[in-house]
């Protein structure tokens, strides 16, 4: 998924109480984000991940990947490598039909 896609999801969905987006970094510290976030001129909510631990436990591995939680947190729907807009919004149909 390309930043552009994650950034119309955000803006989508900004004022939802069904669905966030948020994109999580992994590593290094949140300057190399907000350096990006200014040089793209598009800014998303964002996770720091320094410790890599919610990367180890969500991820498994592959970058870059897409987790769609429910309400809870809980894991509905991880979609690995690149993906777009219409896969995330599958998803969320998805996630939407399994949530109690």
């Amino acid at each position: 998924m390309e930043f552009p896609d994650i950034y119309s999801l955000y803006q989508d969905f900004q004022d939802s109480r069904d669905a966030a987006v948020l994109t999580v970094h992994k590593g290094s510290n949140e300057i190399t984000v907000f350096r990006y976030f200014k040089e793209v001129d598009m800014e998303v909510p964002v996770l720091m991940d320094f410790d890599g631990k919610f990367s180890e436990e969500m991820v498994q591995g592959n970058l870059p990947t897409t987790l769609i939680l429910d309400k809870q947190g809980r894991l509905i729907v991880r979609i690995k490598g690149f993906t777009d807009k219409n896969m995330i919004l599958e998803g969320l149909l998805k996630a939407r039909s399994l949530s109690p």
